[in-house]
């Protein structure tokens, strides 16, 4: 009687475990088709303007690579796209996922093209600035309702590496958002 019951508990626990590795299997088989479409759909709501991303890949030793991200430009306009960038690739440290803070080794961005449009009092990247603004806001006030109180997320200072046939430079994240954040302050229109 007890073998018989034991053989039960084994084929039970052999066809959980064949169903989590097919599930598992599965899951990596799609993440990154999964992933490309939540930057896209999340991406879009948060930005209040449409995203599209031609490829992304992503392998379990940390890497990343976002191939053909294109940020439109709101509506009114002129120009297709906001930001255009040939690819990102981002290398985290595995490990760090597992902790408070997530450590990213580099940024390499590839072909990064900013279009910037000034209309009387906005422009293009302003109007995305505000969007994001309204989302993060919108994102702390449902953290705050959280009652569970996990941690989020913190990363270390980035760099990015931006490459293109000419030069390489590493510009920090912070100075490249500050350089951003003045050119678009000091911008000037040219009145003809």
């Amino acid at each position: 009687m007890k073998q018989r019951i034991w053989k039960i508990i084994r084929r039970f626990l052999l066809v959980i475990l064949i169903v989590f590795l097919v599930l598992l299997a599965a899951l990596l088989f799609v993440r990154d088709t999964l992933v490309e479409f939540t930057v896209e759909k999340a991406g879009s709501a948060l930005l209040g303007t449409q995203i599209e991303v031609a490829d992304f890949s992503s392998s379990l030793a940390g890497r990343v690579e976002l191939t053909g991200l294109t940020v439109a430009n709101p509506q009114g306009y002129e120009a297709p796209h906001a930001i255009k960038l040939e690819k990102i690739i981002v290398d985290i440290d595995i490990l760090s996922l597992l902790t408070e803070r997530i450590r990213i080794r580099e940024i390499t961005v590839r072909g990064f093209l900013l279009n910037f449009e000034q209309k009387l009092a906005n422009n293009n990247l302003g109007e995305i600035q505000d969007n994001l603004r309204a989302g993060k806001k919108e994102q702390s006030e449902i953290q705050e309702k959280k009652e569970d109180g996990s941690a989020n997320p913190l990363f270390n200072t980035v760099t990015v590496r931006f490459r293109d046939s000419m030069k390489q430079d590493r510009v920090s994240l912070d100075d490249l958002i500050f350089f951003i954040q003045k050119a678009i302050k000091n911008y000037k229109p040219v009145v003809k």
